[in-house]
C-alpha cells in the first residue's frame, strides 16, 4: 500500500522478509481459521484464536515464518481494515466536495426557514402559527394542561 505524499512509514522492528506476500499469507490464514473453526463442532470448548496462535508459533519454530513477515502481515491487515472503514464512512457521509456540501446545507436551511430559491426574503411566522415539535407540548395553551417543570412528590 502506498502512503500519501508527506507521510513516512513507521520504523521496522524486525528485518523485512524479501519474498513474503502479505496478501497471500492473509488468505492462507483465513483458510486456516476456517479449518480451525470447524474443529469447534467436535470440541465446543476449543478456542479458534488460540489454535491459530499455536499454528503460527509452530511455523516460527520450524523457521517457515519469520517475525518480519508477521510484522508485514499485521501492517497489511491494519491498512486494509483502515481502508475498509474509510470506504464505509465515506458511503455513510455522502458528498466529499466542500462547495457541494455548503450548497446542500444552504438549501436545507432555506427550506427550513421557508425561503424559496436564492432570494433573500424570509417568510414571517407568527408565534401562534408556529408548530411545537416537542413531545411535551400540548395543543392547548392552558397552563393546567402543560407538564409541570417540577417533579411531583
Amino acid at each position: 500500500m502506498k502512503l500519501d505524499e508527506g507521510l513516512t512509514p513507521l520504523a521496522r522492528v524486525f528485518a523485512a522478509t524479501k519474498s513474503f506476500d502479505a496478501a497471500r499469507a492473509e488468505a492462507e490464514l483465513r483458510d486456516l481459521m476456517g479449518e480451525l473453526s470447524k474443529l469447534r463442532e467436535r470440541n465446543p470448548f476449543g478456542n479458534t484464536v488460540k489454535l491459530l496462535a499455536l499454528e503460527l508459533g509452530k511455523k516460527l519454530d520450524r523457521g517457515t515464518l519469520e517475525l518480519g513477515a508477521i510484522e508485514d502481515l499485521i501492517q497489511h491487515i491494519s491498512a486494509e481494515a483502515y481502508e475498509h472503514r474509510a470506504e464505509r464512512i465515506s458511503r455513510y457521509l455522502g458528498e466529499h466536495d466542500a462547495k457541494k456540501n455548503q450548497e446542500r446545507l444552504r438549501a436545507v436551511f432555506r427550506q427550513a426557514a421557508g425561503v424559496s430559491g436564492k432570494s433573500k426574503s424570509r417568510r414571517r411566522v407568527s408565534r401562534s402559527s408556529r408548530r411545537c415539535w416537542s413531545a411535551s407540548c400540548s395543543a392547548s395553551s392552558s397552563p393546567r394542561t402543560r407538564p409541570s417543570a417540577r417533579p411531583s412528590r
